[in-house]
């Protein structure tokens, strides 16, 4: 997950919009930063810079088509806060036309402190001196009317309900999830655990039959890392020794006709190939290793580099031809696939 959403890659999907008081953006940024890595998209000011307009930026986020909702940070601050105002007032209206429309918009109320909304906006007009027009200036009837419609059927959350601060987040996110699916990539979040154990630990599934080592085995194959719902797949077995010239071919030819039916022929994405020194970045030693050294591509696929017995990468000076390795190579499945073939 991304540390935070920019205004070009967050209207692709479904967001919700974050609205706060600067006063208190490190609270607000922590939990945040805490939602999104938990796969929820969410848009801030956090790649925003001086001079900036922000009333036209946050016009333009929260009327966008892919704008579902607006968390609201609750705060003294907020309440008096004009920006703020003009957020709660723009999320009024979405909400409004899409109720016509028999849409939801949904809004959400992070209080930053103890005490509910009403008794937040008392205390506004207990903490100002009613003189010289403050309090009209401070928060204004029609601010309290929209505040109460925005309001009325929010999922409300209190901030220092518990010991620790952020306690209210993880029943925040089931209520996130429950009211606005759309907006949380739990597929994401799945396959980026996947990638993270299968660095360490390994995540297989089996597919085609091959002779390894004399005899006749169904193949074991490693996830090694996915994009853009393709999943990148290493031979976990070494395949027998062979020379460079040629290797590529036989891959897509004998070896790939020999090893997989055509049901499972059709469940790869483009060729059988080998892994590239790029994909070998991250991935444990461990997981490398092998009885005796084996090819590696560069990313053109010239065959120029080995991974040695211990599973580190040796950069070989120039292609020598003549020299036998082993073969591990790789394929590509649709993640929903491999998923299936995992289970």
């Amino acid at each position: 997950m991304p540390e935070y959403y920019t205004e070009e890659n967050i209207v692709t999907d479904k967001f919700l919009f974050i609205s706060y008081s600067h006063e208190e953006k490190t609270q607000v940024r922590n939990s945040v930063n805490w939602l999104i890595g938990e796969g929820v998209r969410l848009w801030y000011d956090a790649d925003l810079h001086n001079g900036d307009n922000w009333i036209e930026i946050a016009k333009r986020m929260i009327t966008h088509d892919n704008c579902i909702g607006t968390i609201f940070f609750n705060s003294l601050n907020s309440y008096i806060s004009d920006p703020v105002a003009e957020e709660r007032m723009l999320s009024l209206q979405k909400k409004e036309q899409w109720e016509k429309e028999g849409k939801t918009y949904h809004t959400f109320v992070v209080n930053m402190g103890k005490p509910s909304t009403m008794r937040l906006i008392k205390q506004i007009f207990d903490s100002l001196p009613d003189n010289d027009g403050v309090i009209k200036h401070a928060i204004t009837t029609e601010q309290l009317s929209v505040i109460l419609q925005l309001f009325n059927d929010a999922c409300i959350y209190s901030y220092m309900d518990a010991d620790e601060p952020e306690a209210y987040l993880p029943p925040f996110l089931e209520d996130v999830i429950k009211r606005a699916p759309e907006v949380v990539n739990k597929t994401a979040i799945a396959l980026e655990e996947m990638e993270k154990l299968s660095k360490n630990a390994g995540i297989s599934f089996k597919m085609g039959r091959y002779k390894v080592g004399g005899e006749v085995v169904s193949l074991e194959w490693q996830f090694l890392s996915y994009n853009d719902n393709d999943g990148v797949f290493l031979l976990k077995p070494i395949l027998d020794d062979r020379i460079g010239s040629g290797l590529q071919e036989w891959l897509n030819g004998e070896f790939k006709s020999a090893a997989f039916s055509e049901e499972e022929l059709e469940k790869i994405k483009g060729n059988i190939r080998l892994l590239s020194e790029k994909e070998t970045e991250g991935i444990s030693a461990k997981l490398m290793q092998t009885e005796h050294a084996w090819w590696l591509a560069d990313v053109n696929g010239a065959l120029q580099m080995v991974v040695r017995e211990d599973g580190s990468v040796y950069k070989k000076g120039s292609i020598n031809t003549r020299v036998e390795r082993g073969v591990r190579p790789v394929i590509v499945l649709d993640m929903n696939i491999a998923k299936e073939l995992m289970h």
